[in-house]
């Protein structure tokens, strides 16, 4: 591509140097030189600071600047449109909807900046990680595992987006790996290998780090955090479980973040002890409608056209107090409360279950009722059969001769052009109350605790996992999983707990399960295979044509 065609011809000084200062424009006269990165730690930041810059400055990319290309937006958003999640509510010029309905292209936009942005933080990261020498100072320390981590976690993104998982074979191709400035050769390495550099990477990273600077940078906590879920996606539970309990050491179960203040985590998931790395961003990162929360969120500003999908919000309101649901938000027709005035109308949302080619799917249900002297029934005037309270804020209902279970909600929008109800997600808006701003979280001690219940799943501990599963649903306040776990009781909680942060696509195509796009929506209405080549995006054709490593099928 045309950025990597650039660092192919530079040397490892100039490579330096424009990542970390005339890009982001820290230096206008571009004053660092490799020198002082190994002898000042104020080198080494002005370079680290650059780097963390990289996942939220615009870049120009394409000989333009375009406010939507940032790794953040890119990153979050091809991860979780491809996922069963979310709702298109009708096609969009985006390309990124071309990732969600799977017919991604080499040449499409988000996917090639994000092959550029990413391997210019891994060169310029390499780039510190040469200059600066161990036992130089704490300080200088720190920063050098600062920037093993954002190496590591560079190359694990490009390696979870442009190749196969891991449990598929060690000796697929993988992605380039780059440890070092000096951009000369280039050639695709192999899952295996990509895998294992990043497990060296995050392994010094954490015996380099021992100054905790708060979430928006690395830590040892994150580092550590990391690796489990590494770990997980080897298949290598034992070490993913030791490095869970390593982060859980530093930040132990107590720092997650409390039940009440849940919903309200991602707005301020820079002051969280929860947040093991966030990308800090403040008012002047505010993209307004090309920032990752325009296209869940309308709210004055964005375009609100992906929905929280059925399927994920069913599995939300399994349990009427967990309070993760709050993070989904209804747009309600009028008032957000229950109406009063006789034969004003309600929805009662029920749930059924439907065998769809083999397959027992929860499906959610509306029926209109009516209010009438403060009740509701299933027809105007106070007739019809009457919804009837069951407790836990759940309700019964005859419909269609059969009792069926469910909540009573105000009535909920429909998007106008399509028909769709519309359900907006949350998880990226409202810092400092601002309707597309936030600081997106990369990694949690909710994912490490749910690595964690998945490894020792998967290494015969089902009692072990339980007892961390029950640790999340906690909090959530949702009641505690039985003994008797599954797999999917694992999955499940954790599309509850991560939903939209980029995990779920991963989580079934690493364990070789399907996503199920079979409900309502302007997308394919499909059952997609792991086996799908289109679960790996295309590496840009520019990149083929300078470096002419292969493409993927």
């Amino acid at each position: 591509m045309k950025g990597m065609k650039n660092l192919t011809k530079t040397t490892s000084i100039f490579a330096l140097l424009c990542a970390a200062g005339c890009t982001l424009n820290y230096s206008p006269d571009n004053a660092i030189t490799q020198e002082q990165i190994k002898t000042s730690a104020e080198g080494a930041a002005y370079a680290t600071i650059g780097n963390y810059s990289l996942f939220k400055d615009v870049l120009t990319f394409r000989n333009a600047d375009e406010s939507k290309n940032t790794y953040i937006r890119h990153y979050f958003q091809a991860t979780e449109f491809k996922s069963d999640n979310i709702s298109i509510s009708l096609p969009t010029s985006d390309e990124l909807y071309d990732c969600m309905v799977y017919n991604q292209t080499p040449d499409n936009t988000p996917t090639a900046y994000l092959w550029y942005v990413i391997y210019k933080m891994v060169v310029s990261a390499s780039g510190v990680i040469e200059a600066v020498q161990d036992g130089a100072s704490p300080a200088l320390d720190n920063m050098k595992g600062e920037n093993l981590f954002m190496r590591a976690l560079g190359h694990l993104h490009l390696v979870t987006l442009f190749a196969q998982p891991y449990g598929k074979g060690r000796d697929n191709p993988g992605v380039v790996v780059r440890t070092s400035s000096d951009v000369k050769e280039t050639r695709r390495a192999t899952v295996g290998y990509v895998y294992d550099q990043i497990v060296a990477d995050l392994k010094d990273a954490a015996r380099l780090m021992t100054i905790d600077k708060g979430a928006g940078y690395a830590s040892k906590a994150a580092a550590y955090g990391l690796l489990s879920r590494v770990y997980l996606y080897m298949e290598q539970y034992d070490d993913a479980i030791k490095a869970a309990d390593d982060c859980l050491a530093l930040r132990p179960e107590a720092d997650l973040t409390p039940t009440a203040a849940l919903p309200a985590y991602f707005a301020n998931a820079l002051s969280s002890r929860e947040t093991l790395f966030a990308v800090a961003c403040t008012d002047v990162d505010d993209r307004g409608q090309a920032s990752i929360a325009s296209m869940y969120l309308k709210d004055g500003i964005g375009w609100g056209e992906i929905f929280a999908s059925q399927p994920l919000r069913d599995l939300l309101g399994k349990y009427p107090g967990d309070v993760r649901s709050k993070l989904i938000t209804p747009k309600y027709k009028g008032a957000d409360t229950l109406p009063a005035a006789n034969n004003a109308t309600a929805m009662f949302n029920y749930f059924e279950e439907e065998v769809k080619d083999g397959v027992t799917q929860i499906l959610s249900r509306l029926a209109t009722v009516y209010c009438y002297n403060g009740s509701f029934y299933s027809a105007q005037n106070g007739g019809g059969a009457q919804v009837q309270s069951v407790g836990g804020g759940r309700y019964s209902l005859v419909v269609n001769g059969a009792a069926k279970e469910g909540y009573l909600v105000p009535n909920i929008e429909d998007d106008r052009e399509t028909g769709y109800p519309v359900y907006y997600v949350t998880k990226f808006s409202y810092q400092d109350g601002k309707p597309m701003l936030s600081s997106p979280v990369m990694l949690r001690l909710a994912e490490v605790i749910l690595n964690r219940a998945e490894a020792k799943f998967k290494s015969n501990n089902p009692s072990g996992a339980v007892a961390d599963l029950n640790l999340i649903r906690r909090r959530a306040n949702a009641p505690d999983v039985g003994s008797a776990i599954t797999l999917d009781t694992i999955l499940d909680e954790r599309r509850r707990e991560l939903c939209f942060e980029g995990h779920r696509a991963f989580d079934l195509l690493r364990n070789g399960l399907p996503v199920n796009r079979r409900y309502s929506g302007a997308h394919p209405a499909v059952l997609i295979e792991p086996a799908n080549p289109r679960n790996i995006y295309y590496i840009p054709n520019t990149e083929i044509e300078v470096s002419g490593i292969p493409q993927n099928p």
